[in-house]
């Protein structure tokens, strides 16, 4: 038998509603204020936390079911869509958020491919100002960094692989590249972002090929193993199953003494509430828990030792796993 809900509860939920819509009055328009009056740091800045906060208080299905289209109805949103990086993630010309071509608006990298205004403009680099992109940056940074390390500690040419590679852009803090590559492989299913890839970086030892992460689950890789096996975004997007299962596979292709490296948003990052409410990104958040449960279908005799660990911001995790 369904129960329908009481006149009192209904009452009440409205109630709830009413004050959460004043809220989030108080804090669109403020940011409408700043943008009027040409502060878009602080427009972005203040809008990113306040909707951070009230996302902790009402959670994730809430904005979808219709905080997200409230916002969205405000008219401080006239400003934000002026942004190529707002407006991009927002549209998914790709049919996904958080491209390539996105993620290259992050490290400031190439020509914006939207129409903006000069405020588009302004309110974009606002935008990658914000915590979590300093996030994405210092992540690129830190696997460039990692291949750079496991050349001095191997004392010899590496090989590495890359999966769901995107444009490869951690490539760009490998000094040297073929003195200490002998075999970096990209996987990625986007030919456009594979092309880009290998114009950016035309080395002789790097192979980028045209696959999805399915290529991976199904083992049809040759058989080959690798110093160093990672991924940077890919995590992000998958549920507990998959990426279990992921990572037995990726731990597979990983050499003897070699390393796994596993990065993936933490919860509570500050900026989340603006991108479920403006622009329309999704992640999977994780806690070091559920980053350790990762490992669940590995053969732990096979592992030398794990550790979790976050970026200085603690805005990313990363499972770092070494084989025996």
């Amino acid at each position: 038998m369904l129960v329908q809900p009481s006149t009192n509860t209904l009452t009440h939920q409205g109630e709830i509603q009413g004050i959460t819509k004043t809220l989030i009055d108080r804090v669109l328009d403020k940011s409408l204020e700043d943008f009027q009056n040409e502060d878009f740091i602080s427009g972005v800045h203040n809008l990113c936390i306040r909707l951070g906060k009230l996302l902790q208080t009402h959670g994730s299905d809430t904005f979808r079911e219709w905080i997200k289209e409230y916002c969205l109805a405000h008219p401080v949103s006239h400003y934000l869509m002026q942004s190529p990086f707002t407006k991009r993630c927002f549209d998914k010309p790709k049919g996904y958020a958080g491209d390539a071509t996105l993620i290259d608006y992050i490290y400031r990298i190439g020509e914006l491919q939207e129409d903006h205004t000069a405020i588009g403009k302004m309110i974009h680099d606002a935008c990658i100002m914000s915590s979590c992109c300093d996030s994405v940056r210092w992540r690129a940074q830190h696997l460039g960094n990692e291949i750079n390390v496991l050349h001095a500690q191997k004392g010899r040419k590496i090989s590495a692989i890359s999966i769901a590679s995107g444009h490869l852009r951690e490539l760009s803090y490998v000094d040297s590249f073929d003195s200490k590559i002998k075999n970096f492989v990209g996987l990625d299913q986007d030919e456009n972002s594979n092309a880009e890839a290998r114009k950016s970086f035309p080395y002789k030892n790097l192979f980028v090929f045209d696959e999805s992460i399915r290529y991976v689950l199904s083992r049809k890789l040759p058989e080959q193993s690798f110093d160093l096996v990672y991924s940077t975004g890919l995590f992000d997007y998958l549920d507990d199953k998959l990426a279990a299962r992921m990572t037995s596979r990726m731990f597979d292709l990983v050499a003897s003494g070699g390393s796994m490296i596993i990065p993936n948003f933490a919860k509570g990052m500050p900026e989340q509430g603006y991108m479920e409410a403006i622009m329309d990104w999704y992640l999977i958040y994780r806690d070091e828990v559920q980053l350790f449960n990762f490992m669940s279908e590995l053969d732990m005799s096979e592992v030398e030792s794990y550790d979790i660990y976050s970026d200085p911001s603690g805005n990313v995790l990363y499972l770092k796993v070494i084989k025996k």
